[in-house]
This record gives structure tokens, sequence and C-alpha cells, in this order.
């Protein structure tokens, strides 16, 4: 009987670096790298489909939570002088 060790299995594929979008300007690189790599034949169309509508998504999460904060820092900044709301 064969034990683990003794099964050849491929290695596993190299771990890719995360990708990581906390703006609009890493999102804007993201997508440009995706567009000139799609260009260039070196990622599959379907891949860079799916990987742009989810930098669309991402794009309107940080929209959002931009916004969020800066409301926020309004209603401190008006509430906060005023002593809270009457």
């Amino acid at each position: 009987m064969s034990t683990i060790k003794e099964l050849d299995f491929p290695p596993p594929p190299p771990r890719q670096r995360a990708i990581r979008l906390n703006n609009a300007r890493d999102t804007r690189r993201f997508l440009s790298r995706l567009i000139n790599g799609l260009m260039r034949d070196e990622i599959d169309e379907s891949k860079a489909g799916k990987a742009g509508y989810l930098v669309g998504i991402m794009l309107k999460v940080i929209e959002t939570y931009e916004l969020e904060q800066r409301v926020s820092k309004l209603e401190h900044t008006v509430l906060g002088k005023s002593g809270g709301r009457k």
C-alpha cells in the first residue's frame, strides 16, 4: 500500500500576491494592468471580464466608503459644535 508521501503529486501553484484596491488610484492602476494584459493576450478574455466586473463593484464600494467618511466628518463638525441635535 502506498503512503501519501510516495504518491507523485504535482507541486502547488506559486502563490500570487494579494491585490489591494484601497482607493480609486489603486483601482485605476489595476484596471490599466488588466487592460494591457488583455491586449497583449496575457490574460484570458473571460477572466479579464470577470475581473473587470469585480473592479467596478470595488470602485463603487470605495466611493461609498469615502463618501460615508466625508459625511461623518461633516456631521461630527456640525453637530459637535452645536452640542448635538435638538
